[in-house]
């Protein structure tokens, strides 16, 4: 072979290198992309699965929900404030001012913590429109060895022991300052006339602050009120107080109370 003929072998060969090399570059890139596409694709198969089974989740969730709130209506259906008889009232009847925490919590410790040997009952109501609150007596008791003893009862035939608490803006707001409760006295009880002053909580207990005995098994109260007309809201309870009789703490807080006429509301009850 000439030389002329071995050099322009050489460049022929060493081009023929060079265009392999470009296409074998070309096909690895090519397989590359087909490889990304496919899991591009695997990707956003698997992404349409998660939304639909997310989609599936939410509409048993909201299913869920409106079989709640159908439910839940039914209930508040069963007891209609203001009608005759007595009834817990549904915290959904309550007006709106009424704070979470005094809705529909019902609290019992049957004996007093360490420290608290005396108790006071209360009661406290609210109302919209032209309604009133008679009470006939009120009454704490103990339990000791099975038997119910009474050792504090109010009757109110002149006197009594309370006040009108603040309902704005805030329940019971500033309640270290508070006015008499303008009762009235007549056939052994004291009526209330709530329909005068609806801005306030009508807030009254037992006096004076029943020392307790030894040995109890339970504490508990109750009583007799007469609800008349409007929107009319009773709670009752009773509070533990301390040695010194200077510091208190809640025995028992019942559930609200509506309806027409007499009524014996007690706590636990």
């Amino acid at each position: 072979m000439k030389t002329g003929d071995k050099i322009v072998f050489s460049i022929l060969a060493v081009l023929v290198l060079f265009i392999a090399g470009i296409v074998g570059r070309g096909v690895g890139r090519y397989e590359r992309v087909k490889e990304v596409r496919r899991l591009k694709l695997g990707l956003e198969i698997e992404l349409k699965i998660k939304e639909a089974e997310i989609a599936a989740k939410k509409a048993e969730i909201d299913s869920l929900k409106k079989i709640t709130k159908k439910n839940t209506a039914k209930k508040n259906k069963t007891k209609k404030v203001g009608t005759t008889g007595s009834g817990s009232v549904y915290a959904g009847d309550l007006p709106s001012d009424v704070p979470p925490e005094c809705r529909n919590i019902v609290r019992y410790i049957p004996k007093p913590p360490e420290g608290y040997k005396a108790a006071t009952p209360w009661i406290h109501a609210i109302c919209e429109g032209g309604g009133n609150l008679s009470i006939d007596w009120m009454r704490l008791y103990v339990r000791i060895n099975g038997k119910d003893s009474l050792v504090l009862c109010e009757n109110y035939n002149g006197k009594i022991a309370g006040g009108l608490f603040n309902r704005f803006p805030r329940w019971y707001h500033n309640a270290q300052k508070y006015d008499p409760i303008p009762a009235e006295f007549t056939g052994g009880c004291a009526v209330l006339r709530l329909h005068k002053h609806p801005d306030k909580i009508w807030h009254l207990w037992g006096s004076p602050v029943a020392s307790l005995p030894t040995g109890i098994d339970k504490v508990w109260m109750e009583a007799r009120v007469y609800i008349r007309g409007g929107r009319t809201f009773v709670q009752a309870g009773f509070d533990y107080w301390d040695t010194a009789k200077s510091k208190h703490r809640e025995g028992g807080i019942g559930k609200w109370k509506s309806g027409s006429g007499w009524q014996i509301i007690r706590v636990p009850g």
